[in-house]
């Protein structure tokens, strides 16, 4: 069973809130001028600029100094072989997440802060920083976007709004393609943004219907996985297990379509593609 959370999880939101809007403002603030783009790791597709790791700078410090006791978890000081350790709260960031977005101008990114704790999330915040909404949650307290509870929608899968996102890996981008196109076949229409933060957050709030992707790490489904259960949604790993920290597929839904792409998700994957 797990033990509560060792802090009263609406003052870790209020930090949390807080850093986030203000690392929104932080990276707006290097939107309006020329920008140094590095890749990390020699891959094309996983890019990282001065604004993820200043605003990333910005947040440890601040949870540091709220919490010198907890954890961070962050994507930009990751190191492969870095684990979370579920003796101790640890904060999952993403400083930007939609770092490609940023770079071309697609208004449509995002900060996303979650607390963590004995394998089992605690608090989710997730900021829009273009649109200026504040999606949050904490556990058993529901999912809220500004003033707004969230509730996931109902709608079934011929009525369904789905949305993919791309893993960075050539394997598994082929499967989310494939599975893709034939979810766009028998759903009303499909979409993809490039923020996995912002989708978990359209789905609690019912502006999706489904988000699915392959290629995720804790700090992308960390806050807005929380938001998608606290709505009433669905979060699992590709294979229908409940998502853990430890897998890198995730697929939200509204729970009326979950088993349907899990079933069109499961056509096109192989031993490569698992976890």
């Amino acid at each position: 069973m797990t033990e509560p959370l060792p802090i009263n999880p609406l003052l870790a939101l209020a930090v949390a809130r807080d850093t986030a809007r203000e690392a929104g403002r932080l990276i707006q603030s290097y939107a309006r001028g020329e920008l140094q783009v590095q890749t990390k790791g020699g891959d094309a597709r996983d890019l990282v600029t001065i604004a993820d790791t200043t605003a990333d700078e910005m947040i440890q410090y601040n949870l540091s100094k709220a919490f010198p006791d907890f954890r961070i978890f962050s994507e930009e000081t990751y190191t492969p072989g870095d684990l979370i350790q579920t003796d101790i709260p640890t904060w999952l960031v993403d400083p930007l997440d939609g770092t490609s977005n940023f770079t071309y101008g697609l208004p449509h990114y995002a900060v996303s802060i979650a607390l963590w704790w004995q394998g089992e999330p605690w608090v989710g915040v997730v900021y829009d920083v273009r649109r200026d909404i504040m999606f949050y949650g904490t556990r058993g307290g529901g999912a809220w976007a500004n003033d707004r509870r969230l509730v996931v929608s109902d709608r079934p899968l011929e009525r369904a709004i789905i949305c993919a996102d791309w893993a960075r890996e050539p394997v598994r981008r082929r499967a989310v393609a494939h599975a893709f196109a034939d979810l766009v076949q028998v759903c009303h229409t499909a979409r993809s943004f490039g923020s996995a933060a912002l989708n978990f957050c359209y789905v609690a709030a019912g502006w999706l219907d489904a988000y699915f992707n392959l290629g995720l790490y804790p700090w992308d489904v960390g806050a807005g996985g929380l938001l998608v259960r606290e709505a009433g949604g669905m979060l699992t790993d590709e294979t229908g297990a409940p998502w853990t920290t430890a897998h890198r597929g995730a697929v939200a839904t509204n729970g009326h379509i979950h088993e349907a792409i899990l079933h069109t998700l499961a056509r096109h994957l192989t031993d490569d593609h698992t976890p």
